[in-house]
């Protein structure tokens, strides 16, 4: 059986740059309990609006660059947790698929496609409530959805038929 290892850093509204100020240490202080050697993966994710704006936009790509210098040197590899669309909202799809998709080809890194799902299945099946009442968090049913895109993300093999179904 395989041993997994993690460690968070988060900050609820939280810009790159938030992040950044506190992540380099975490980033390289991997000697969480047992783990042996540095983390496989550094999964970064900001505040959705973070890439949206032409006053924040400089930042999420100025910041994820130096987080992901960061990730680097310390032997792991960088994920950009693609944020989604708030409920409601769809046009921020395109903007959030563009700056994650443009950060993850300019730094070689992954991109786990959240909020491209949260998008495919909103048209698919327009009943299904991915959201908490507040219309920006994930309901469980959203957790799954991006449990399930980093599943495939990371291991490069599809979720279906998986036993968990987060009850």
């Amino acid at each position: 059986e395989d041993t997994f290892y993690t460690k968070a850093m988060t900050i609820s509204g939280g810009y790159l740059k938030d992040h950044a100020l506190g992540a380099k240490g975490m980033i390289q202080d991997f000697t969480n309990g047992e783990k042996p050697g540095p983390w496989d993966v550094v999964v970064v994710q900001g505040y959705s609006r973070g890439p949206l704006t032409k006053e924040t936009a400089p930042s999420f790509r100025i910041n994820g660059r130096k987080i992901d210098s960061w990730i680097r040197d310390a032997g792991s590899q960088t994920v950009l947790f693609m944020t989604w669309a708030y409920q409601g909202r769809p046009e921020m799809t395109g903007p959030l698929v563009k700056a994650y998709t443009d950060l993850g080809n300019e730094l070689g890194a992954l991109v786990a496609p959240v909020g491209l799902a949260f998008e495919n299945a909103r048209i698919a099946n327009p009943a299904m409530n991915l959201y908490d009442p507040d219309k920006k968090h994930p309901s469980l049913l959203g957790t799954y959805l991006a449990a399930n895109v980093f599943f495939a993300t990371l291991f490069g093999e599809s979720p279906v038929g998986s036993s968990y179904t987060a009850g």
